[in-house]
């Protein structure tokens, strides 16, 4: 099959500027992703430092959250990720560690349970 040489040539222009853009939003999520760790380092010394401050001076215990970066998706169950108000069955609800009190109908959150 023969192609033209102008239509080659303008394919591979915009495979040029294709694939340098692709290459330069690489570069901004590298540097984007550095500074949310900085972001999320920083905080967490924030938020220690207050919590520090507070005790010392008021004699107040505060919990101290700290910011972490989010897992990947492939690695978190998806359950919680979505607003789905369906039945997820007793099986999964177990081995998530979510039970049920019969006798005073509340809800129970705990660890999965492993067999």
């Amino acid at each position: 099959m023969w192609v033209n040489k102008t239509a080659y040539l303008e394919l591979y222009a915009a495979w040029q500027v294709q694939t340098t853009g692709n290459r330069l939003l690489g570069e901004q999520v590298v540097a984007l992703n550095t500074t949310l760790d900085w972001f999320r380092v920083r905080i967490s010394q924030l938020e220690h430092e207050r919590a520090v401050m507070l005790k010392k001076y008021l004699d107040i215990d505060v919990p101290v959250q700290v910011v972490e970066r989010q897992r990947e998706a492939s690695s978190l169950n998806a359950y919680h990720m979505t607003a789905d108000f369906n039945d997820m069955g007793d099986a999964a609800a177990k081995s998530l560690g979510i039970g049920w009190d019969a006798d005073t109908g509340v809800v129970t959150y705990g660890l999965p349970e492993t067999n």
